[in-house]
């Protein structure tokens, strides 16, 4: 893989949404992160991550999304994650972070 090729995107979409589209690998997690984390400075008081367009997320992807809900927490920024896959979804819960990743859900 070429240093200048990126297999994902991290991107505004308003003030309040922030999209993740694309795969997320070890070798990519780091500079992913550091994209959010930019975007959730500039965001408003409440800001939605959408994960539509991610591809097959592992233990990576939750730690760069715990780096965001640490960062939020700390601008005081309500952190909301939605349509994650069902598989990652899975994963979460056996790790024991789906309440801390997605909140509690009926």
């Amino acid at each position: 893989m070429s240093a200048q090729f990126k297999s994902f995107e991290v991107r505004q979409t308003d003030l309040q949404t922030i999209v993740v589209v694309g795969d997320i690998d070890a070798s990519s997690v780091v500079r992913a992160r550091e994209e959010g984390e930019m975007l959730l400075r500039s965001v408003g008081q409440v800001c939605t991550v959408d994960l539509t367009g991610l591809g097959p997320a592992n233990s990576v992807v939750m730690s760069m999304l715990l780096c965001w809900i640490r960062l939020a927490s700390a601008l005081s920024v309500e952190l909301c994650i939605i349509n994650e896959t069902r598989r990652f979804s899975e994963l979460c819960r056996v790790n024991g972070l789906d309440r801390i990743l997605f909140g509690p859900r009926g």
